[in-house]
């Protein structure tokens, strides 16, 4: 909303509707907070991520989920990944009726990623719920007594 003033004294408000695309959470990779281009899903965690950045967290020797610390083997099976081609096809039909958004897309060719610090900083995540995961439940066995 603007405010315009009137030479007469009087003042005029106008509403500029500009209207905001909001992306689905779903098309979002968590780590590099980019559109997918390749959504795929740790089976272990069954949570979904750019196939980068999973590829990445590998390739650092990270063999567990970014957001929770879950190992990403399951079974005795070293890496379980299931290619989510459901949100891939929703992802395209939303890039086709909103092209603006192309520029959000992940681009496996951009390096300005700092895979290592995305990672650190989502480990420190994890770190602190654990520790207070521990402190609540220190909190309870205290109570209980």
């Amino acid at each position: 909303t603007s405010t315009t003033e009137h030479p007469m004294g009087s003042s005029v408000s106008e509403t500029t509707n500009v209207e905001e695309v909001v992306v689905p959470d779903e098309y979002i990779d968590p780590v590099t907070k980019k559109i997918m281009s390749n959504p795929t899903m740790i089976i272990s965690s069954m949570n979904v991520y750019e196939l980068a950045t999973i590829q990445q967290c590998v390739k650092s020797k990270r063999f567990y989920d970014p957001l929770t610390g879950i190992p990403m083997s399951v079974g005795g099976w070293p890496l379980l990944l299931y290619q989510r081609g459901d949100i891939e096809r929703k992802i395209s039909n939303f890039l086709a009726r909103h092209p603006e958004q192309k520029a959000r897309v992940f681009d496996a060719e951009d390096t300005s990623f700092n895979w290592e610090s995305l990672f650190d900083e989502h480990e420190a995540r994890i770190k602190q719920k654990c520790h207070q995961m521990q402190h609540d439940q220190d909190d309870l066995q205290f109570h209980a007594k």
